[in-house]
C-alpha cells in the first residue's frame, strides 16, 4: 500500500515538476532568442553606423561616390557580414568582397524607413540587414550591413541541446530524490500503520475469548432448565469474563487518549503521598485475596508535581495490580515514595515470579506477555504494563525495570518534579 502511495506522490513529484522545467526552459528560451535577436541587430546598425561615417569622411577626400566606396569596404572588414553602399535609390556602389557570390537586395521600403528614422531593420530570405543613410543631412545614399540568421540559430540550437540534455538529467535526479524523499517521510507513517494494524489484531484476539465464553456460557444455560446452583455458576463465568472485558475496554480506552506527536500538558497539582496511599490502600484488597502482603514505605516529606491525577494512580495501580498477579502466595510486595535529584521516585518490588532477561525491553509493548498462558489464566490482557509507559512518558519520567527468573521483580518509576 505505501510502495503505491510513494510511487504515486514520486509521480506527481515528476509531473509538476517536468512541467513546471518545460514551462521555464520554453520561457528561458524564448528570451534568449529575443535577446540574440536584438543584440544581432544592434550590432549590425552599429556596424553600418561606422561604415557610413568612415564613407562619408572618405568622400569628403575622394570627391567620387564610388571610390570613396571601395576605399571603405578595403580598410574595413568584417568576418560573416556583408557590406554593401548604395545610392539613394538602392543601385549598388560598392560591396564587401564576400558579398560576390551573394545577392542581397535592399528592400525599398527599408531604404524609405531609414531616411525617415534614421535607421531600419529588415529580413531578406536568410539575412538579417541593418540600413542606415550616409549622411543625415544629406541625401547620398545608404550604408546596409547584412548577417545570416544562422549565427543566431546556432546559438539557439545549443540552448536547445542544453535544454534537452539538462532538463531530462535534472527530473530524473530530482524524481529519484523525490521517491527517497517520500521513502523517508512515509517510513514514520508506515510503522504507525503496521502499529496500529497489529494492535487492532491483538485487540480482536484479546476481545474474541471472553465474548465466546460468555456467548458459550450463555447458550448452553438457556440450552434447558437447569438448577438454581448451575444457574449460579454460569453467572459466575459470565461475571467474570465480562470484569474482564471491562478491563480490557477500559484499558483500550486509556490507550486511545495517548498522543500521537503533541505533548499533553498537565498542571493539575498532584500530591504523590496522599496517591501513593490511595493507590496501597486499594491494591491491598487484591493481595489479601491473593494471600500476599503488601508493605507501604510513605515516610517521605510531602512530594507534589503538576499533572493528572487519574493518570498517575492509574500507572500505580497498574504496577500493583501486575506485581500481585505474578506474586505467589505468601509473597511480598514493597511500595516506596522518595525525593532524589530532582525527581520523585517510585519504587514497586515484589518476590514473584521474576522476567527473563530477554523480555525486559518489551513487558512495555501493548499485548505482550512473558507467559501467555500464565497471563490469560490471571486475567491480564497484556495491556497493564503498556499503559504504564504512556502515563510516565506522557509525565516527561523515565521507567526501568530489574528482574531475573525466581528473585522477583523491581519497577522503579522517575518523575521530574519541576
Amino acid at each position: 500500500m505505501f510502495d503505491s502511495v510513494r510511487i504515486r506522490l514520486t509521480l506527481w513529484y515528476a509531473t509538476v515538476l517536468a512541467l513546471s522545467l518545460i514551462a521555464f526552459a520554453l520561457l528561458i528560451y524564448y528570451a534568449a532568442a529575443a535577446g540574440f535577436h536584438e543584440r544581432q541587430d544592434e550590432s549590425l546598425r552599429s556596424t553600418a553606423q561606422t561604415v557610413a561615417s568612415a564613407y562619408v569622411e572618405e568622400l569628403a577626400e575622394q570627391h567620387s561616390l564610388a571610390k570613396a566606396g571601395e576605399v571603405v569596404l578595403l580598410e574595413l572588414t568584417f568576418p560573416n557580414r556583408y557590406v554593401l553602399v548604395t545610392d539613394r535609390q538602392g543601385n549598388r556602389i560598392a560591396s564587401s568582397k564576400n558579398l560576390s557570390d551573394t545577392v542581397v537586395t535592399t528592400p525599398s521600403t527599408a531604404l524609405t524607413d531609414a531616411r525617415e528614422r534614421g535607421s531600419s531593420m529588415a529580413t531578406v530570405g536568410s539575412l538579417r540587414i541593418a540600413v542606415v543613410p550616409l549622411a543625415p543631412d544629406r541625401d547620398l545614399g545608404f550604408a546596409a550591413v547584412a548577417e545570416p540568421l544562422s549565427v543566431i540559430e546556432d546559438g539557439l540550437r545549443g540552448l536547445r541541446r542544453d535544454f534537452f540534455t539538462g532538463v531530462p538529467l535534472f527530473l530524473l535526479l530530482a524524481s529519484v530524490g523525490g521517491y527517497f524523499l517520500a521513502r523517508k517521510t512515509l517510513a514514520p507513517i508506515a510503522n504507525s500503520f503496521k502499529e496500529q494494524q497489529r494492535f487492532i489484531a491483538d485487540a480482536s484476539h484479546e476481545l474474541r475469548t471472553p465474548l465466546a465464553v460468555l456467548r458459550g456460557e450463555t447458550e448452553v444455560a438457556l440450552e434447558k432448565t437447569r438448577s438454581v446452583g448451575e444457574y449460579q455458576n454460569s453467572l459466575s463465568l459470565i461475571q467474570d469474563e465480562a470484569e474482564r472485558l471491562s478491563r480490557i475496554v477500559e484499558d483500550l480506552f486509556i490507550l486511545a487518549r495517548r498522543p500521537i506527536d503533541a505533548p499533553v500538558t498537565l498542571i493539575e497539582p498532584v500530591s504523590l503521598n496522599e496517591a501513593i496511599r490511595d493507590c496501597a490502600r486499594a491494591a491491598e484488597v487484591l493481595a489479601i485475596r491473593k494471600g500476599v502482603r503488601l508493605k507501604l514505605e510513605n515516610n517521605s516529606p510531602p512530594i507534589a508535581l503538576s499533572g493528572d491525577e487519574e493518570l498517575i494512580k492509574r500507572m500505580i495501580l497498574n504496577l500493583l495490580d501486575n506485581a500481585v498477579k505474578y506474586t505467589p502466595e505468601g509473597g511480598e510486595i514493597s511500595l516506596a515514595l522518595a525525593r532524589r535529584n530532582g525527581h520523585a521516585e517510585i519504587v514497586v518490588h515484589d518476590t514473584g515470579i521474576g522476567i527473563p532477561e530477554a523480555d525486559q525491553k518489551r513487558v512495555f509493548d501493548r499485548f505482550y506477555r512473558v507467559d501467555k498462558a500464565r497471563s490469560r489464566a490471571l486475567g491480564g490482557a497484556g495491556l497493564g504494563l503498556s499503559i504504564v509507559r504512556w502515563i510516565v512518558d506522557v509525565h516527561g519520567g523515565e521507567i526501568r525495570v530489574d528482574s531475573a527468573p525466581g528473585r522477583g521483580s523491581k519497577f522503579v518509576v522517575e518523575l521530574p518534579l519541576k
